[in-house]
């Protein structure tokens, strides 16, 4: 889950789609905040949840052959990884880490395991 100060993100395993929730106003409700979920618009109506790499290639061949860009650009990497990076100094701080992300990243070390 990826939380904003207006809403958050998450992936609905059960039902294989990703979802937003809009922050909204819920007097009685905790905090007085609750999420208006809705599914994220433009996603595949029918993810293949067990196949990623395969519809992965098969959009790359087809980028090749039809001389267009991917649905899923460089730009969207980049934000993707970004958005990472900043779990794990989250992580490993313990506090919010705001995006777009700073300078100085270059002294955070990110490992892939707890060691």
């Amino acid at each position: 889950m990826i939380s904003g100060t207006r809403g958050r993100i998450h992936f609905v395993e059960q039902r294989g789609i990703w979802e937003h929730g809009t922050l909204v106003e819920a007097p009685g409700k905790g905090y007085g905040t609750a999420y208006v979920w809705e599914d994220i618009p433009d996603m595949p109506a029918e993810p293949d949840p067990l196949n990623y790499f395969a519809s992965a290639s098969r959009e790359a061949v087809s980028c090749f052959l039809e001389d267009r860009e991917s649905v899923s650009t460089g730009l969207d990497g980049l934000k993707t990884l970004e958005v990472l990076t900043a779990i794990h100094i989250s992580h490993k701080t313990g506090s919010m880490v705001p995006l777009p992300l700073g300078e100085g990243l270059d002294q955070v070390e990110i490992r892939s395991t707890q060691q």
